[in-house]
């Protein structure tokens, strides 16, 4: 039906391509093209009124910088995915649109399943935001007890984000010596029990099933203490058993360890929904850990764009640059130039220092704490609690 199908519109100079697209979308029972413009002024204009669900902008506009329109129409229209169309995959271009808020890009030529599938997975993205785009406050949320809560965030899969929660867990206890418990929020296939050779007997799903009568003497008892002092809740044990976390059990959860933990790190997957939402909204302090790759780049855009529709304060957020010294990759700079946002810490690539460390069970941190990656890690660490004692 017509209502519930994705609302299109289409900023393009040349009008054979504006025709190749309206009859590509055509065919698409779920797709509607609810017109087209031929410049920037018109696309804004339309934009504003129309406000669509997905725009699509082209490169060569003939009134207007391109990137400059994405960046308007994302200011104006924070909910509304923009999709480039961009004739060379130039890796300078890219980043300047991503800069300005496109959510995604398309090489011309492409095809019509490329182009569709393009459309419904940026109107996916779209929608977690408008789900999740309730009012929130900069500041997290008051939790039960005075502990504080650090989600550790990587917009996609590789760029090392459960090491280094692992090894900022133990780094927080090992130098801060704080009191210190580490959540494995990723509940299917999550592997923070591997980086301390724990298997675990007990995890979130036991504590869970306790409903709101599961106290701080509950949570102990399932908790697993690893011989740094990191308290460890493992994820389910079966994938499938991931369902039973239900955001309102997590957040319960989360009180709960507040009350008896100084510190928190939240282990969080590259997912965007209520239960990971719930978390980050909760939480003191979110790393968000990006590599020196362009999809990292690109997601991290994506990510930080969410944050802001949800009213984070800049101040909560810390960006770390792991492997940033890695050959060919962007520079410091680049990176900060991609996120508008200050790089505040760097990792080095240490790829196999960490994976023997994973292989054996033992956390870096802890295995070699008079190396210089332990001292970062330190210094990481004393960072993470002078932003928690800002919070």
């Amino acid at each position: 039906m017509a209502e519930n199908r994705i609302r299109v519109l289409l900023v393009h100079a040349f009008p054979d391509t504006t025709a190749y697209i309206t009859a590509l979308l055509g065919l698409e029972r779920d797709i509607s093209l609810e017109g087209s413009v031929a410049n920037g002024s018109a696309g804004l204009k339309q934009a504003s009124e129309a406000k669509p669900d997905v725009i699509l902008v082209g490169s060569e506009l003939p009134d207007t910088d391109s990137a400059g329109l994405v960046r308007q129409i994302t200011t104006k229209l924070p909910r509304t995915g923009v999709i480039v169309l961009v004739t060379a995959d130039d890796p300078n271009e890219l980043r300047r649109y991503m800069q300005a808020g496109a959510r995604s890009f398309l090489v011309m030529p492409f095809s019509s399943e490329q182009l569709a599938e393009s459309i419904r997975d940026v109107y996916r993205r779209m929608r977690s935001v408008k789900v999740a785009a309730e009012p929130r406050h900069s500041a997290p949320a008051g939790n039960a007890g005075q502990g504080k809560l650090v989600a550790v965030f990587g917009p996609k899969g590789g760029v090392g984000k459960s090491t280094l929660a692992a090894n900022l867990a133990v780094a927080l206890r090992r130098n801060a010596e704080r009191k210190v418990a580490l959540v494995d929020c990723s509940f299917s296939f999550g592997d923070l029990h591997l980086f301390f050779d724990i298997k675990p007997e007990r995890t979130i799903v036991d504590f869970i099933d306790c409903g709101p009568d599961g106290d701080l003497d509950t949570l102990e008892q399932v908790l697993r203490r690893h011989s740094s002092g990191v308290a460890l809740l493992a994820r389910p044990v079966r994938p499938e058993h991931a369902e039973m976390i239900t955001t309102d059990g997590l957040r319960h959860t989360l009180d709960v360890l507040t009350q008896g933990y100084d510190v928190t790190v939240l282990d969080c997957p590259a997912s965007y929904d209520d239960r990971v939402l719930m978390a980050l909204d909760r939480a003191h302090v979110i790393i968000l850990i990006v590599t020196p790759d362009l999809g990292t780049l690109y997601n991290a855009t994506t990510f930080l764009s969410l944050t802001r529709a949800l009213g984070y304060s800049r101040e909560r957020i810390m960006i770390v640059f792991n492997r940033y010294d890695s050959q060919g990759g962007a520079s410091v700079k680049e990176v900060e130039d991609t996120l508008s946002h200050a790089v505040e810490f760097k990792v080095p690539s240490r790829w196999r220092d960490f994976s023997s460390a994973l292989n054996s069970g033992v956390p870096y941190a802890l295995s070699h704490p008079n190396s210089e990656l332990a001292r970062t890690l330190a210094s990481l660490a004393d960072m993470v609690l002078k932003k928690c004692d800002g919070q």
